[in-house]
């Protein structure tokens, strides 16, 4: 049987997919916890193969040697053909697309150290011209399978990654709907991102919403200005609103919560978002005035003329 609170948590989880189809290095990457199964396989084929069937996905296995994450020299090729032979790194080969790290809770701080200093950089060094970088980009997928408390994937790693979802609450038929996302919305999105604008209010207030739920870390209420502005070019809009402002504040920061605001922090974050709301609606406005003012009559010299020239 559907719940609504399974299939909202279901359209979420595939809300996440998309935003990260739309802008996988700015917004990091997306952790899903939760065991193998069908449900696991609907939501990961939702995104390689429904929205974003032309990226790369490259699975990061969990015994990976440096030379094979990073690139280097290939010592069985360079024994079999004599001289010095250099493969590409798989991290190198993910560059505009995905790296997927199954077992994400059990992969090695070293491996781990790795792939994040590439994230932050954006760039790798070539295997065999050590001087030289090449832009090296990609969103991640981690797959945290962990049953135990003390069975989770590094702190590091989560706060590198915008959201994290959970399958294994959800049934079957949570997720027997879909959202109605397709590539072309996806490239459309891509395009529209770079000119979304965000009110200056709205990023402080997703900045205070962080700091209300006690999220200390500072690249979190970067992912959740970021996912504003990729929600609004996924709702085909030119600005972020009052609404991605509260959805980028779930998708991102609930579960980095470590405490519930107070009903004062609560007052300050609406009148905030309602400061910005009312501000975009004001620009709005001014923008469409000139064009009524040029349209009026009444508002040339000749009328002001008129009116002060005596009658006969």
């Amino acid at each position: 049987m559907t719940t609504q609170r399974g299939q909202s948590a279901w359209f979420d989880a595939q809300t996440t997919a998309a935003l990260l189809a739309i802008d996988p290095h700015g917004l990091g990457g997306i952790c899903v916890k939760s065991q193998f199964g069908p449900i696991r396989d609907t939501w990961f084929a939702f995104l390689e193969t429904q929205i974003a069937p032309g990226l790369h996905f490259q699975k990061i296995p969990l015994q990976i040697q440096d030379e094979q994450l990073l690139g280097g020299l290939d010592l069985e090729a360079t024994l079999q053909h004599g001289k010095p032979v250099y493969s590409t790194g798989l991290l190198a080969k993910s560059h505009g697309g995905f790296v997927v790290l199954p077992m994400a809770e059990r992969i090695s701080p070293h491996t781990i150290a790795h792939i994040l200093q590439v994230v932050d950089r954006g760039e790798v060094r070539h295997p065999q011209k050590t001087a030289e970088l090449s832009p090296c980009m990609f969103g991640m997928i981690a797959f945290d399978e962990g049953i135990a408390p003390d069975e989770s994937i590094h702190p590091r790693l989560a706060e590198h990654m915008a959201f994290e979802v959970r399958l294994d609450p959800l049934s079957l038929n949570d997720c027997s709907d879909s959202l109605e996302i397709t590539p072309a919305v996806i490239a459309e999105a891509k395009k529209r991102l770079p000119q979304i604008e965000c009110d200056v209010r709205f990023i402080e207030s997703l900045m205070q919403s962080a700091a209300a739920f006690g999220v200390d870390s500072i690249r979190a209420g970067i992912f959740a200005v970021r996912t504003a502005k990729a929600l609004a070019a996924l709702r085909n809009q030119d600005a972020v609103t009052e609404d991605e402002v509260v959805d980028a504040a779930r998708l991102v920061l609930s579960h980095r919560a470590t405490r519930m605001p107070s009903s004062r922090e609560e007052q300050e974050l609406d009148e905030s978002a309602d400061d910005a709301e009312s501000s975009n609606e004001e620009q709005s406005k001014s923008e469409q005035n000139p064009q009524e003012q040029d349209d009026d009559p009444n508002q040339n010299g000749d009328s002001d003329t008129d009116a002060n020239e005596p009658k006969e």
